[in-house]
């Protein structure tokens, strides 16, 4: 009524006033931080990053973020395009740093950093010089990883049990696709880390005229599927035979010739399961060969270990029926399959192959990129680390 107060329009009138205060002067009050992060992840390791890193952060940080896997490397940049307003970090493989730098699509860090803080960045991580194109530094270090020889013991036991009853047999096979056999010195070494080239064809070779389960198929299984894991295992193969990157980007050389001799034998001869590049396999599906009996030697990174033998938790129980017939060791050292006149290697290599690896960048459009940034330092501090390391593997 006209003149009379009411005591309820005060107190709504104060509330508004209060709301009005809090959001000028108090921080607490102000609009969260919306981004999104584009990730490429196992789906245990993406679960407990969607549950328990990206909560930890929240609850510290005004900030609310949306997890967006992009499932094959090859969709990225489609990825960073369609979330251009919101992309606020991205999980970026070692092969597409500077191609996604080229185009524009990732904040150069010390548009952000202080002087102080660009040194403290340096100080904190490792190998940051891989993480910088043209001299700038633009991502952030996830992990690294190498690969290494991961094999069925048992299987490697009964393979050194036979060789010598099978080694004419073998060498005559192998003269047909490089002229001379085996080397005159031949000897399959006890231990998985003293293999070379030639070990590694002769175990490959018996298991492949074995029975097992009824087949007689190869047990060999490497990456086929067209992604950057297969591609790079070839590119490793011409640098431990004393290529470089010329040699790759040319395809010319020894080192190139004697790399693609090789995949041809192991291919030719049956070493490799079939299904390599057949059904295109990934590194999933050699987890699944080593489970069905299909596989009983790969290359794998750190990271498949840990998923090929299982840890307990995280439901990651593994793929082998017994973890303890896992055995590991270095990269076969290489070699030429073509013999010298006095019947050894023609030319001889290493057993060193690529780090590769993932980062985190913050893409260029980002909506707030000093948020992005604390994001990515908390992903990658001490204690985050150690949780994900331990329970994964990286």
């Amino acid at each position: 009524m006209t003149g009379r107060h009411d005591p309820r329009r005060t107190v709504v009138c104060a509330c508004c006033a209060c709301a009005v205060l809090c959001a000028m002067f108090m921080p607490g009050c102000a609009p969260a931080t919306k981004m999104t992060a584009l990730i490429s992840m196992m789906p245990d390791q993406e679960e407990y990053f969607i549950e328990e890193v990206v909560p930890a952060f929240e609850k510290k940080n005004r900030a609310r973020v949306q997890v967006v896997p992009y499932g094959t490397v090859d969709s990225l940049e489609s990825y960073l395009r369609a979330y251009k307003a919101t992309a606020g970090l991205v999980k970026v493989p070692f092969d597409r740093r500077t191609v996604l730098v080229e185009k524009g699509l990732i904040k150069p860090l010390g548009d952000l950093l202080s002087a102080q803080q660009h040194s403290d960045f340096k100080n904190e991580y490792l190998l940051t010089n891989l993480g910088e194109v043209n001299g700038k530094l633009y991502f952030i270090p996830r992990k690294f990883e190498t690969r290494i020889m991961v094999y069925c013991k048992s299987k490697v036991i009964e393979a050194q049990g036979v060789w010598r009853k099978y080694k004419d047999e073998i060498s005559a096979d192998l003269k047909r696709m490089n002229g001379g056999g085996l080397p005159a010195d031949f000897y399959l070494e006890d231990d998985p880390n003293e293999w070379d080239y030639f070990d590694f064809f002769v175990v490959g070779w018996i298991w492949s005229h074995t029975q097992y389960d009824g087949r007689a198929v190869g047990r060999i299984g490497l990456r086929g599927k067209r992604y950057s894991g297969t591609w790079l295992g070839i590119v490793d193969r011409v640098f431990q035979l004393g290529g470089d990157s010329s040699a790759v980007l040319s395809m010319t050389g020894d080192a190139v010739v004697d790399a693609f001799h090789w995949e041809s034998i192991y291919a030719a001869s049956g070493v490799y399961n079939p299904e390599m590049w057949k059904k295109g396999w990934g590194g999933a599906d050699i987890w699944r060969g080593f489970a069905s009996g299909e596989v009983f030697l790969s290359f794998m990174t750190q990271l498949d270990c840990f998923f090929l033998h299982g840890t307990g938790r995280d439901n990651i129980t593994g793929y082998f029926k017994n973890p303890d017939d896992m055995g590991v060791a270095i990269m076969p050292k290489a070699c030429s399959g073509v013999l010298s006149g006095e019947n050894m290697a023609l030319r001889s290599g290493t057993r060193s192959i690529t780090t590769g690896g993932w980062w985190w960048g913050i893409p260029a459009s980002s909506p707030d990129p000093a948020c992005s940034y604390e994001l990515a330092s908390f992903i990658t501090s001490p204690s985050q680390q150690i949780q994900e390391c331990s329970r994964f593997g990286m």
